[in-house]
C-alpha cells in the first residue's frame, strides 16, 4: 500500500512537472523524453560513427591523392622525356652547325656526316671508327674534314662503320704548302700534339704561325685544307726542321665530314 501511494505521487509529480514545463517553458514532453532516449546515441555517434567515417572518408581522398599524384608522376616523366630528347636535338645542333655551313659552302650531295664512335691512339697508330660504312656510300680514301681542317682519310670501309687514319699517324703524308711564303713540303703524323712538316729546301723562307694548307697533289687530299701552323723551324743544310702545331685539337672532335677529292 505505501509502495502504491509513492508510485502515484511520482507519478503525479512528472504530470505536474511535464505541464509546467509544457506552458512555461514551452518544452513539449515527448521531445524531452526523446532528448534523453537520444543523448546516448549521439554520444554514441560522436565517439563512434563519425570519426569511423571520417576515416572512410579519409582513406577514399587518400586513394584520390595517389592517383592523382600517380598520374602527375607519369607525365613529369614524359616531359622529362620530351625535355631530354630537345636537349639532344640542340646539342646536336650546336655540334654540327660547322658541318651544316660547310655542306652549305660546298654544295655537293656526296657529303657524309658522321660521329666518331671510337678512337685508337697508341704507340702503332692513331686512328678512329666511325658510325657510317659502305651501306652508306663510304669508300676508301675518302677524306675526313671539320671546320675546313683536314683531319684523315678512310682506310677501311666496312658494311657498318669505318677506319680514319689520323693526320697524327705516322703513315698519313699530305702534299701541303706555307700560305704566306708558299714553301712546300710533305706533312707527316708524328703520333704527338705536333705534325712535322717536311722535305721543305733550306733556300725557301719560313716564317712561325704561317698557316700551312693540303696542296691538293696526289689522288687523295683535295687541296686549300688547313692542316696547322708553324709552331717551329730549325734550318738544316739541305732541309728544314719544322713543327706545325694542329688547328683542331683530335681529341675533342665528335663529329665531320667525308668527302671526296672530286
Amino acid at each position: 500500500m505505501k509502495k502504491k501511494t509513492i508510485l502515484s505521487f511520482l507519478t503525479g509529480f512528472f504530470i505536474i512537472l511535464a505541464f509546467v514545463a509544457r506552458f512555461y517553458f514551452h518544452i513539449p514532453l515527448l521531445e524531452t523524453s526523446a532528448s534523453y532516449i537520444l543523448y546516448p546515441f549521439v554520444q554514441a555517434y560522436r565517439y563512434t560513427v563519425k570519426p569511423i567515417g571520417s576515416f572512410v572518408s579519409h582513406r577514399r581522398s587518400k586513394k584520390e591523392l595517389q592517383r592523382l599524384l600517380a598520374k602527375r608522376e607519369n607525365q613529369l616523366l614524359q616531359v622529362l622525356a620530351e625535355n631530354i630528347v630537345l636537349k639532344m636535338s640542340v646539342d646536336f645542333e650546336h655540334e654540327t652547325k660547322e658541318l651544316q655551313r660547310f655542306k652549305k659552302r660546298y654544295k655537293t650531295n656526296e657529303l657524309i656526316c658522321t660521329q666518331i664512335i671510337a678512337r685508337i691512339h697508341d704507340d702503332q697508330k692513331h686512328e678512329w671508327l666511325i658510325d657510317v660504312g659502305s651501306r652508306h656510300g663510304v669508300q676508301k680514301n675518302m677524306v675526313a674534314v671539320f671546320k675546313n681542317c683536314l683531319l684523315g682519310k678512310i682506310t677501311e670501309a666496312y658494311p657498318w662503320y669505318s677506319k680514319v687514319t689520323v693526320l697524327s699517324d705516322k703513315t698519313c703524308n699530305v702534299a701541303a704548302f706555307c700560305l704566306k711564303t708558299k714553301a712546300t713540303g710533305i706533312i707527316h703524323g708524328t703520333k704527338q700534339d705536333s705534325l712535322q712538316l717536311a722535305h721543305v729546301s733550306h733556300l725557301a723562307t719560313v716564317i712561325q704561325n704561317d698557316l700551312v694548307v693540303s696542296a691538293g697533289k696526289g689522288l687523295i687530299y683535295p687541296r686549300g685544307f688547313a692542316l696547322g701552323k708553324v709552331e717551329a723551324a730549325c734550318k738544316g743544310s739541305l732541309c728544314y726542321d719544322i713543327s706545325v702545331k694542329p688547328m683542331l685539337d683530335f681529341d675533342s672532335i665528335e663529329y665531320c665530314y667525308l668527302i671526296k677529292k672530286s
